[in-house]
C-alpha cells in the first residue's frame, strides 16, 4: 500500500512527487527525517520498477498507478500471430517492428487495435502510461530507461521457438 505516492499514474508525476518529497524529507535539510526519507525512497524504487515493468500485485494497484486504457493480454493475443511482427514491450508501451510499408492488410490489423505508426522509430506503438520522454528518445534509449521484453517474433510466440 502506498504511503507517499498515492494516485500517481505517470512517470512524470512519480518523478515530480519524488523530488518534492526529497526536498521535504532529506536528512541533510532542516526538518528532514532519515527514516521517512529511506521509506519514501524504497517505495519510489518499488513503484518505479512496477510501473516500468507493468507488473502490479493486484488489479486495483494497477488501476491506481497506470492510465492504460487497454488490456495488454487481449492486444498481444491478436498481435502474436501477425506474420513478421516483432512484438516488444518497452516500459508500458507495446511496440511492433518488422511490418513493411506495402503490407497494408497488416497495417489495418494494427490500426484496429489502436496502434499508431512512428515514422521516426519505424515501428507501431500502443501507449501504455503517458510519457513525453519517449518522443525524442531512440529505441535503445527507451529500452535502457524503461526496460524491454520481447513478446513474440515471426508470427508465433517465443515459447514455440
Amino acid at each position: 500500500m502506498t504511503k507517499f505516492f498515492k494516485g500517481i499514474t505517470t512517470f512524470r508525476e512519480l518523478k515530480d512527487t519524488y523530488r518534492k518529497l526529497a526536498r521535504e524529507l532529506h536528512p541533510d535539510i532542516e526538518g528532514g527525517n532519515a527514516e521517512l526519507f529511506k521509506a519514501m525512497k524504497e517505495e519510489y524504487d518499488r513503484l518505479f520498477q512496477k510501473m516500468k515493468d507493468g507488473k502490479f500485485d493486484t488489479e486495483a494497484e494497477r488501476k491506481t498507478h497506470t492510465n492504460v486504457s487497454f488490456d495488454y493480454q487481449t492486444v498481444i493475443d491478436k498481435l502474436i500471430f501477425v506474420d513478421g511482427a516483432e512484438i516488444e514491450m518497452i516500459g508500458n508501451w507495446i511496440w511492433v517492428w518488422g511490418i513493411k510499408a506495402k503490407e497494408k492488410e497488416k497495417h489495418a490489423v494494427l490500426k484496429s487495435l489502436g496502434m499508431v505508426y512512428s515514422k521516426s522509430k519505424n515501428g507501431w506503438y500502443l501507449k501504455g502510461t503517458e510519457s513525453k520522454w519517449r518522443k525524442n528518445m531512440t529505441k535503445d534509449e527507451m529500452r535502457n530507461v524503461f526496460g524491454s521484453t520481447i513478446i513474440g517474433k515471426g508470427g508465433k510466440p517465443l515459447l514455440e521457438e
